[in-house]
């Protein structure tokens, strides 16, 4: 990510770029999504529309960090645990 991080700081809108690539791939996405939530390994009440919102903010938060890439991998950890059905809570 590293490598990167020139890449990002360049962007104006990272966010709504990552946003607009996910939204074209979101054809891609859902069928995957639906597989997982039916085989119980992502919470069912993630929607389609909400991964490329959290990819975008994932994105620009890790290229606007400055730490080490253990700790980067530390935070994805954690917020990957979010998407676990049994560590999630229930959103509206």
């Amino acid at each position: 990510m590293h490598r990167e991080r020139g890449l990002v700081s360049t962007m104006s809108d990272v966010t709504g770029a990552t946003r607009t690539l996910l939204q074209r791939s979101m054809g891609i996405l859902e069928p995957g999504l639906r597989r997982a939530q039916e085989a119980g390994t992502i919470r069912s009440d993630i929607e389609s529309a909400d991964i490329p919102n959290i990819l975008a903010m994932v994105a620009a938060a890790l290229g606007a960090l400055k730490v080490d890439q253990p700790t980067r991998r530390r935070y994805l950890n954690i917020l990957l645990d979010a998407f676990n059905p049994p560590h999630g809570t229930p959103v509206h």
